[in-house]
């Protein structure tokens, strides 16, 4: 039993050389990619995967307003081209639940007053 407790024991100096090696094998495996036959590729590849995430961010931010405009219209009454271009009017929404809230409890017996 001590044998297979002192072989899963992990010495500090092991854990270290354990390290060592790993973020040597990290600089091993990415450093040739910035060297001079492939830098050209790899700051291609980089421009590519940049463009992309900030054009699906994008995306993903203007979606749920497309959405939101789209739903407040009939269906088939306008082009997604008019929706998009008219004016937004915006509904305060946490007026809408103030009020809403304040019908359900009387602004009388809020503990905000009882103090």
């Amino acid at each position: 039993m001590e044998s297979i407790a002192s072989d899963e024991a992990e010495t500090p100096r092991a854990s270290s050389t354990k390290n060592q090696s790993l973020l040597s094998t990290c600089w091993n495996q990415t450093a040739p990619l910035f060297g001079r036959n492939l830098l050209g590729s790899t700051f291609l590849v980089l421009v590519l995967q940049g463009a992309s995430f900030f054009g699906f961010t994008a995306l993903i931010m203007w979606l749920p307003e497309m959405f939101n405009r789209l739903s407040a219209r009939p269906v088939g009454t306008a082009t997604l081209c008019d929706v998009m271009s008219s004016p937004v009017f915006e509904v305060n929404l946490l007026d809408e639940v103030l009020e809403a809230a304040g019908e359900l409890i009387p602004i009388e017996s809020s503990i905000y007053n009882a103090t």
